[in-house]
């Protein structure tokens, strides 16, 4: 049983985002590394279709905002890129490599 919700930031359609565990805090949203990342979670079924534009705006931001302001050396990418072999996973959805560099920061 996981304790809260497995993402230290949500953001929603509207490009909201919402703080939803402190980053001291260690979430259950990748397998094997929840001691040392930060999770995002954005809000939609992305099998066929891109986060909108508020989104993907909001997530960039964020994540630059992590960069400049957290400093740490972080690995940057979707659930897709940190799955275990064994448990392989289609999030954030087959359309990834397709907005992926709309969001991670340079």
């Amino acid at each position: 049983m996981w304790a809260g919700i497995g993402y230290h930031y949500v953001i929603d359609d509207d490009g909201v985002i919402y703080r939803t565990e402190p980053v001291e805090v260690a979430s259950a949203h990748i397998w094997g590394l929840t001691e040392s990342s930060l999770g995002v979670c954005l809000c939609g079924d992305f099998t066929d279709h891109p986060p909108n534009a508020a989104q993907l705006t909001a997530c960039h931001d964020l994540l630059a905002w992590f960069k400049q302001t957290i400093g740490k050396n972080w690995q940057y990418g979707g659930h897709k890129d940190f799955a275990l072999p064994e448990s392989p996973t289609a999030c954030p959805g087959d359309r990834w490599c397709d907005w992926k560099e709309e969001v991670l920061p340079k």
